[in-house]
């Protein structure tokens, strides 16, 4: 398999598994932390992209705990979530 069809691969299934996982994990955590402190174009967009849909599935009234956190992200404090863990970020969510 090439690289860009790895890429694609991987992308796909990290997106199906942001719009059904139970818990949003120290892993996936990591996954967002690392593109936004990697700090280029291309991993920024990338993080938005997965927050975007973050954003969509807790505006359709779901809940997502945050592991090892006794938060719970829903639709009324998720932004305030990304601006405190990913800051500048909330711009390109609204």
């Amino acid at each position: 398999m090439q690289d860009i069809q790895k890429s694609e691969k991987y992308n796909e299934d990290l997106d199906k598994q942001l719009k059904e996982t139970k818990m949003f994990t120290k892993e996936l955590f990591e996954k967002f932390y690392d593109a936004y402190s990697y700090d280029t174009a291309t991993t920024y967009n990338w993080l938005v992209k997965k927050l975007k849909i973050l954003r969509d599935r807790l505006g359709q009234g779901d809940t997502l705990p945050i592991e090892n956190s006794k938060r719970v992200l829903d639709h009324n404090n998720f932004l305030d979530w990304v601006e405190a863990e990913f800051p500048n970020t909330k711009k390109d969510l609204i």
